[in-house]
């Protein structure tokens, strides 16, 4: 069996995606992907987008396919006039993300193409409990929920990924992690890390990408676009997690991000903004703190003072929690799209 997969990134960047991948293979599907190349990465979406498609008509056009695998929106058009199975990742209220707030035409697009997957394709995933409810109420059909828990955890210790990076060993390192978009936490981590004592800093696991104002900032240091496999052993190096999402969006105030998860898994306890899907993590294992703008100080200095008991928390979270369920559920998904009468 091979199936296509299209995601409008870049897989390496995007363990979501690697996840699905290895979930392929483990239910002895062979796949090739459809993705936008590194060199494109910091090119505006109007070039972007128009080269993924090019691309994606061609691999649609001139190869067989048993299946595709559609991890995005806006790689939706690829499903079009495909009758074969159609895995669809519903990762977020693709028409409610904060870039689309005021941008009406595109808003109305991505809707319309978000629609159309949900109509095309036979199976659905989607990371929470939150988006499953609104996706059947939108769509009338159910998503399977796979979390955005990683599978692996880190193989270096904090005291190594630091000796890597060049970090001073006794630094606290504030981490903030993931796309460097709107609303996403970054511009707020500056500001956040300009507000804290001198002895701490920021590390920016990501690419110095349209943020000039904090280039020569020494406070701020940038790592540079990371490939999932090795994402974890660079997090640990920090000693907490920011989560600072502006949740004035229903997408983004109803997440549960790649990077919440991937702070606890490498042993970091997380600051984060008043998100539920997060806070019930936090609830049940104390392995974090809920902050918002006006007390964001007072909170930060809460989880420092504190730090040994949350540090312990996410061990607590460590021992009780695991990736590899999720790619068991994935593996046994995939099975019955391909063959439902004999799973």
């Amino acid at each position: 069996m091979k199936f296509l997969v299209l995601f409008a990134g870049n897989t390496r960047f995007d363990s979501r995606s690697v996840k699905v991948i290895r979930a392929a293979a483990n239910a002895g599907i062979q796949t090739t992907v459809c993705d936008i190349p590194e060199f494109l990465a910091n090119s505006r979406f109007s070039i972007k987008w128009p080269f993924f498609l090019f691309k994606m008509l061609g691999y649609r056009l001139f190869y067989y396919w048993d299946g595709l695998i559609c991890m995005d929106v806006f790689s939706v058009p690829g499903i079009f006039f495909f009758s074969r199975p159609i895995l669809f990742d519903a990762r977020e209220i693709n028409d409610q993300v904060h870039s689309l707030i005021n941008r009406s035409f595109r808003k109305r697009m991505v809707s319309w193409l978000e629609k159309s997957a949900f109509k095309l394709s036979a199976r659905q995933l989607t990371v929470n409990s939150y988006l499953e409810s609104a996706f059947l109420n939108r769509y009338g059909k159910k998503c399977e929920i796979v979390l955005n828990l990683p599978d692996s955890k880190p193989v270096k210790t904090r005291a190594e990924a630091r000796k890597e990076l060049g970090l001073e060993p006794d630094t606290f390192f504030w981490v903030f992690q993931g796309n460097i978009q709107p609303g996403r936490g970054l511009e707020s981590a500056v500001d956040f890390i300009r507000n804290r004592p001198e002895s701490e800093k920021l590390l920016v696991v990501g690419p110095l990408i349209g943020v000039p104002k904090v280039q020569k900032d020494p406070r701020i240091l940038f790592t540079g676009r990371i490939p999932s496999e090795n994402l974890l052993n660079i997090t640990v190096a920090g000693n907490a997690g920011l989560m600072l999402i502006d949740t004035k969006s229903e997408s983004y105030r109803n997440s549960l991000p790649n990077k919440f998860f991937e702070y606890l898994v490498a042993g970091l306890p997380v600051l984060t903004t008043p998100l539920p899907q997060a806070e019930v993590w936090i609830n049940r294992f104390g392995c974090g703190v809920i902050t918002t703008p006006e007390n964001l100080v007072k909170d930060a200095g809460k989880l420092k003072s504190g730090y040994a008991d949350f540090t312990l928390a996410t061990e607590r979270f460590n021992q009780e929690v695991t990736g590899s369920l999720q790619i068991q559920s994935l593996t046994l998904l995939l099975k019955e799209l391909v063959h439902p009468d004999t799973v």
